[in-house]
């Protein structure tokens, strides 16, 4: 896509992209697909995890994010409680 480069290594791996601000402004929704297919070539090797094992960890982020650090745990927790 006109508008994209890669930043390479001196063994010409890839390091990073530069996307030119114009092409954002004028392909927004070509250039968010693109990412995302990057992301998913990169994520390619990793280890699968079942959708409960998912579940779990996003509801147990949901909760931290939604409670806070330990140290306010209980005012936080009662603060949501009464609300």
């Amino acid at each position: 896509m006109k508008g994209i480069s890669y930043i390479t290594d001196k063994k010409n791996h890839k390091t990073a992209l530069v996307i030119d601000l114009k092409t954002i402004e004028q392909h927004d929704e070509k250039v968010h697909e693109f990412i995302d297919v990057l992301i998913a070539v990169s994520r390619k090797n990793d280890e699968a995890v079942s959708w409960e094992t998912a579940k779990k960890h996003l509801r147990k982020k949901v909760s931290y994010e939604l409670l806070g650090s330990h140290s306010n745990l209980k005012t936080r927790q009662s603060s949501l409680l009464n609300f």
